[in-house]
């Protein structure tokens, strides 16, 4: 495995301990499922979790495919967590759809909201996910 996917696995494995320590104790990685992915955490319900270890942000990339992921997984929430540099994962920036924040469909699909991984944690969970 090379030294960035070895990054990427690492990221979601962080994702995945902190999810379970917070709301969702069968949250785990989820297997490669070829070219319709879904995601790379599986165990929360209706949420697809797109998480990204890099230096480099490309959040309209990021956007498009956590946006289609999620339609892949039957139309869940969408969430992007990237990971922040010196910060605790509760800390990583996270992105969420703004239509599904403010539960309003007015917005273009692609426009989200930055927050930290806790928030958004505790937002999913409020909302019964």
């Amino acid at each position: 495995m090379g030294a960035n996917k070895d990054k990427g696995t690492s990221a979601e494995r962080e994702v995945v301990k902190y999810l379970r320590s917070a709301y969702w104790p069968h949250a785990e990685r989820r297997a490669l499922t070829g070219r319709l992915d879904r995601g790379d955490v599986t165990g929360v319900i209706g949420v697809v979790f797109q998480v990204k270890h890099v230096k480099q942000q490309r959040l309209a990339t990021w956007f498009k495919e956590v946006l289609e992921q999620a339609a892949n997984d039957g139309g869940s929430v969408p969430v992007l967590v990237v990971r922040t540099f010196r910060k605790n994962v509760r800390q990583w920036d996270t992105y969420v759809q703004l239509n599904w924040l403010l539960d309003e469909d007015i917005f273009p699909e692609e426009v989200f909201a930055r927050m930290d991984l806790e928030t958004v944690a505790h937002l999913l969970h409020k909302r019964g996910y």
